[in-house]
């Protein structure tokens, strides 16, 4: 519609070559006319970035599950008996609003201050216990990628190789779905 309106504003206005062409459309323009042809050429959305270049198909649809569902990560920078070097960093983008969450953002970071005070440091270090720490978060959602990332990681480690294997067929199986 405000292609219409426009075109007939431009002809009211006395621009001499006023016509509605849509993307995929050719016009042929020489000094005193416009066509608008019958073949048409191979349009769609290009998206570009900072940097003036066109980016792939595949940063786009990264870019958009991170726009719709978000991201949290925690960096933790412990010693080698398992203590806290420094306060925990969240990091959180797409959630919630930085101002609003800043109480359960604290929060968490309290939490795992907590968490690492109570655990000694050969309970931060025993595979067994992150082993069964990550099946019980894939058990909550199974198809949580860095879950299965690290079993798999951890079962490579204590070289439980079917097992890893199972869990890297299972990630390959979850990829090729959601493509």
């Amino acid at each position: 519609r405000h292609l219409i309106h426009h075109a007939r504003l431009a002809e009211e206005a006395g621009v001499p070559h006023g016509a509605v062409i849509t993307n995929g459309q050719v016009a042929h323009i020489d000094g005193t006319s416009l066509r608008v042809l019958e073949n048409r050429v191979a349009q769609g959305k290009v998206f570009i970035d900072s940097e003036a270049e066109e980016v792939p198909n595949i940063v786009v649809r990264d870019r958009q599950h991170l726009a719709e569902d978000g991201f949290v990560i925690v960096v933790i920078a412990c010693d080698s008996d398992g203590k806290l070097v420094r306060e925990p960093e969240i990091i959180t983008r797409g959630l919630v609003h930085v101002d609003a969450s800043q109480d359960v953002i604290s929060e968490v970071r309290q939490m795992l201050v907590g968490m690492f005070d109570e655990s000694g440091s050969e309970e931060l270090r025993d595979p067994d216990r992150a082993i069964e720490a990550y099946k019980e978060a894939l058990t909550s959602e199974p198809e949580h990628v860095a879950a299965m990332s690290g079993l798999a990681r951890l079962f490579e480690e204590t070289e439980q190789w079917d097992q890893a294997v199972a869990v890297m067929r299972r990630k390959r199986h979850r990829a090729r779905r959601r493509q």
